[in-house]
């Protein structure tokens, strides 16, 4: 019997430099995203982790740089996709660490496909003719692989006025290919900084929240909520059953 796997989702870490709170709030980026990684390290024992986006606030090679640095090189691979305030090449091109671009991740008889729904210049997200196409064929390919489907904007809405003006414009062609492969066991995403969970045509549906500051759930104006740093861990059953949870880090430890 095959062990179950075990990894965490790290998401919108928004590393600024320099070190500092993001406007409107009293959160620096740098010190939460160590918070993570402490609380990751003492309790987790992951095979990998998986970042969904918005790795730097302003995407400038100097805070790409500074996360390097943060990530290091010891410990499991952290494969990441790009947000909307990131520069996808300049985040390939910063350096050197665990960070990985992989288009697809394998995890036993599990497939992961890491999908771009970055547009320059926009808040809200959309996936390319390119993107649409890498995920039918992926999947086309490996029919008796159970498949996770991650990316950084929301494919549903999150029934927030304000956040929902930045949501995945062209979801209905992603669940089209969505609904063309029964592998498909759940989609994944970041952007919403709040723990989310639904269901669509039997396919899980999750929203992780952030590293850093959490906005205020179902709000119509912009607010942020009192919850402290998050990530989530996820466990893979070989049978294609799934299991994950946020974990809220101590703001103490």
């Amino acid at each position: 019997m095959n062990a179950p796997i075990d990894f965490i989702q790290i998401t919108d870490l928004h590393i600024a430099e320099p070190p500092r709170p993001l406007p409107a709030s009293t959160m620096n980026t740098e010190d939460s995203l160590w918070l993570v990684l402490r609380t990751i390290e003492r309790d987790e024992a992951p095979a990998f982790m998986l970042c969904t986006g918005d790795l730097a606030n302003e995407p400038v090679p100097e805070a790409y740089a500074r996360l390097h640095e943060m990530i290091g090189n010891d410990g499991c691979p952290i494969h990441c996709l790009p947000g909307n305030h990131d520069d996808p090449g300049m985040a390939r091109d910063a350096g050197q660490s665990r960070l990985r671009w992989d288009a697809t991740v394998e995890a036993g008889n599990w497939l992961i496909v890491m999908l771009d729904s970055h547009v320059p210049g926009r808040i809200d997200g959309r996936l390319s003719d390119a993107e649409l196409k890498r995920l039918e064929q992926t999947l086309a390919r490996h029919p008796d692989r159970h498949a996770l489907v991650c990316l950084h904007h929301h494919p549903v809405p999150m029934e927030s006025r304000w956040l929902d003006n930045h949501i995945l414009k062209n979801a209905d062609a992603f669940f089209a290919v969505i609904d063309r492969h029964p592998q498909v066991r759940g989609i994944v995403w970041g952007h919403v900084h709040q723990a989310w969970a639904g269901r669509r045509n039997g396919v899980e549906l999750i929203g992780t929240p952030s590293t850093c500051f959490q906005f205020l759930p179902r709000a119509d104006d912009f607010a942020f909520d009192s919850l402290p740093p998050a990530y989530r861990r996820f466990r893979l059953h070989a049978d294609g059953n799934f299991t994950s949870e946020p974990i809220f880090c101590e703001l103490t430890l």
